[in-house]
């Protein structure tokens, strides 16, 4: 194109259409410079610029671009523009056809990306989200008790750790045998004749998968072998921790909140029920306290912050099992046949999780605050 010939051209249009360069700016528009510069010749109209100068000045594109009007002696040299327009709008259209299939790829591509991530988030989420449960294991039955067991359960392998029995001469134990009982059907899940606190795993020393669920839970039992008789223990399994929080945060961070004033009296409570009791060999607090015409006798496991409470009452034999710290409690009710009759749970600072009955509560708070005061 020659930009000197439409730069003429376009200033003859508008002449004849008696328009100054600012009029034809607004029309368009477009700045009075850019006019300037088409008629000088320094620059030519885009391509939007050109359709519209064609619908100002009734002319055709190629006449615009040629810089004349058609006429016999310059068809022929229209003509070519008029194929060049075309050849150009066939080359611009097939680049964005190819534009757009890359776009289309692209785009396919990113949704097909996007899909297998939400997919595979969906995925590790559901097997993932509470697959991690923590337990813990107690029991506290005929001045026999036991602490620190734990169970970690995952989709992959569980681990099984009874804990250490106190209020029995370890010497004296022959046989432990964990085991799952409901309506006699007996399972036998861990057999040791070693007192040790052994860690078990399942498929590693077993032929078979042993569960963990709160249905098991409720029929777990130990017998300890020992002076040719047997102690059967019901255990009481807790869930202490379970992966099924979206944003974890550490427990500390939480403990943080309870502020040192609850530690302060914790403290308290700890060294005075300290004061009054005497040391086992294990190395265990204990002492006798009677409230009510009923005797009771009260350990303190000092590592574990934990209260076991013993009584008997009309051939039955009651326990509470008290954590300090935590201001929660077990209680269970046995016969002599250690078979279990009534079982609950108390948590101070959270009613809504309490299983026990007002009356339960009530006595359970009675002889903590004697323990305690």
């Amino acid at each position: 194109m020659d930009k000197d010939k439409i730069g003429d051209f376009i200033k003859e249009l508008r002449q004849n259409s008696n328009m100054s360069q600012n009029d034809l700016a607004e029309i368009i528009p477009i700045s009075r410079e850019a006019i300037s510069k088409w008629e000088c010749g320094r620059t030519s109209p885009e391509i939007t610029s050109l359709l519209r100068l064609c619908e100002i000045f009734d002319v055709k594109l190629d006449e615009l671009m040629y810089g004349e009007r058609r006429t016999k002696e310059n068809e022929e040299e229209i003509n070519k523009i008029q194929l060049k327009i075309y050849n150009d709008k066939i080359t611009t259209e097939k680049s964005l056809n190819k534009i757009k299939k890359k776009l289309l790829i692209i785009k396919i591509l990113f949704i097909s990306v996007l899909t297998i991530l939400i997919a595979f988030l969906i995925y590790y989420f559901f097997n993932t989200y509470d697959s991690v449960k923590v337990y813990t294991i107690e029991s506290n039955q005929d001045n026999i008790y036991l602490t620190d067991g734990l169970i970690t359960s995952t989709k992959e392998v569980i681990y099984f750790k009874i804990g250490n029995i106190h209020g029995i001469d370890e010497n004296k134990i022959s046989k432990l045998v964990l085991y799952y009982n409901n309506n006699d059907n007996k399972k036998i899940i861990y057999t040791s004749t070693s007192t040790e606190d052994e860690l078990i795993r399942d498929y590693d020393y077993y032929n078979e998968y042993f569960e963990t669920n709160d249905k098991m839970f409720d029929f777990l039992f130990i017998d300890i072998y020992y002076d040719n008789q047997i102690k059967t223990l019901k255990l009481i399994i807790k869930e202490d921790y379970s992966n099924e929080r979206l944003f974890f945060n550490r427990r500390k961070e939480a403990l943080k909140k309870i502020g040192k004033t609850n530690e302060l009296v914790d403290n308290k409570i700890i060294n005075n029920i300290k004061e009054k009791s005497k040391k086992d060999k294990d190395g265990v607090y204990y002492q006798e306290i009677k409230i009510n015409k009923i005797n009771y006798t009260i350990r303190y496991i000092e590592n574990t912050n934990t209260l076991l409470i013993n009584w008997k009452k009309e051939n039955n034999n009651y326990s509470i099992t008290y954590d300090i710290k935590r201001k929660n409690a077990n209680y269970t009710t046995n016969n002599n046949n250690s078979k279990n009759l009534d079982k609950c749970y108390y948590e101070e600072n959270n009613k809504s999780n309490t299983t026990c009955d007002k009356s339960i509560v009530n006595s359970i708070n009675l002889i903590i605050n004697e323990i305690i005061k």
